[in-house]
């Protein structure tokens, strides 16, 4: 029995679970476009960052 009312509070709370990452996602994405946007960064720089050259290891 314990395993279900531990099931029902984890559903219970779901939705206030999900918008609380909802949020956190947003806050993140709106920090990077602002990011992006203040260091007049291209879409392109920005890949390059964090997916690498396409050179392999920067050769």
């Amino acid at each position: 029995m314990g395993s279900l009312v531990l099931l029902q509070s984890i559903i219970s709370h779901l939705p206030i679970s999900c918008l609380i990452i909802f949020l956190f996602w947003n806050y993140i994405k709106i920090l990077l476009q602002e990011t992006i946007m203040t260091d007049q960064w291209s879409l392109k720089e920005f890949v390059v960052l964090f997916m690498g050259n396409g050179r392999g290891n920067g050769k």
